[in-house]
């Protein structure tokens, strides 16, 4: 029981400290915003430095992947965005995870919480020489299919970036609706599973 509380708490220590750093990010963001461009439009990540202090890397948090798996669209397989909705979709901090248990009746996240990370050693270069391809490792969050999100406060990557990987890490829809299934009300089901396979590994050399 002690173990569980000792967990319990390093966890909610964790939520605090990134919820803390998230509003001081907007409130005093970074210098260095650097703007890429992929196919569905404009990207606006952040410019920071590795744990030596001085190698630069970058990362753009809450890119959406797929249009918000609300109504019509609940319980659906993800549905691709051909343009995103603003002009530059900033990428400053992590967004929302998708809809889930907290505790009792309580619950954490939206609906609408189809988006992805990327962390990266390096800026494309527009397909010149200096633009050597790297490795990308996707990391999908655990949690029995109910709980979970792709926030940097749980998997922060910056080792693997120190090593010269691109990581990606993402949200998928989990529980009620992820994973029911009634085919006779026209629900296939493992939509859950669909946003991982279909958009957000399947999808990524748009991005």
């Amino acid at each position: 029981m002690l173990d569980f509380i000792k967990a319990l708490t390093a966890f909610f220590a964790a939520l605090v400290k990134g919820l803390v750093k998230t509003k001081l990010l907007k409130l005093f963001p970074p210098a260095v915003r650097p703007v890429v461009r992929v196919r569905q439009g404009k990207l606006r990540g952040v410019t920071t430095t590795l744990p030596d202090g001085t190698t630069p890397y970058h990362y753009f948090k809450g890119i959406p992947y797929a249009k918000p798996p609300v109504g019509e669209l609940r319980f659906r397989a993800p549905v691709p965005i051909d343009s995103f909705y603003h002009p530059v979709v900033d990428c400053l901090v992590d967004r929302s995870a998708c809809l889930q248990p907290l505790v009792g009746r309580f619950t954490f996240g939206k609906e609408a919480g189809l988006f992805l990370n990327v962390f990266t050693p390096r800026l494309p270069n527009g397909g010149g020489e200096d633009d050597a391809k790297l490795p990308v490792m996707v990391w999908i969050h655990g949690g029995g299919f109910i709980s979970g999100s792709a926030d940097s406060f749980i998997y922060d990557p910056i080792y693997l970036v120190q090593d010269g990987v691109v990581v990606v890490v993402m949200n998928y829809r989990l529980g009620l609706f992820g994973f029911l299934s009634l085919p006779e009300a026209g629900i296939e089901g493992n939509a859950g599973l669909k946003d991982q396979v279909s958009l957000a590994i399947g999808d990524l050399r748009n991005f």
